[in-house]
């Protein structure tokens, strides 16, 4: 995971149960595809003590990381807005 700190670019990381992403500094809009992904989801600091994140559209929105949150199916569009990069996890639905 400290890789992606690390690259300038955008990588995504894949296992058979979920996939990830960092979040950089900022705001992002992440399109909610309810036939792939799966009702969990996460923010987690990494590499960093503490972040200020403000979320949208997840049944918990709160300012604070939040290792497990989950996504709301009426919500096609999730925001989060921070202070300092976050990794983004979402589980992925069994087939």
């Amino acid at each position: 995971m400290s890789l992606l700190h690390k690259m300038d670019r955008e990588i995504y990381v894949l296992d058979g149960e979920s996939f990830a992403w960092l979040l950089r500094k900022g705001r992002h809009e992440i399109t909610i595809d309810h036939n792939t992904m799966g009702q969990t989801c996460g923010i987690l600091p990494v590499g960093i003590d503490s972040a200020r994140v403000k979320t949208q559209g997840l049944k918990w929105d709160f300012g604070d990381v939040s290792t497990s949150n989950h996504l709301v199916p009426e919500n096609p569009v999730v925001s989060i807005e921070t202070d300092r990069p976050v990794l983004w996890t979402c589980e992925i639905r069994p087939l």
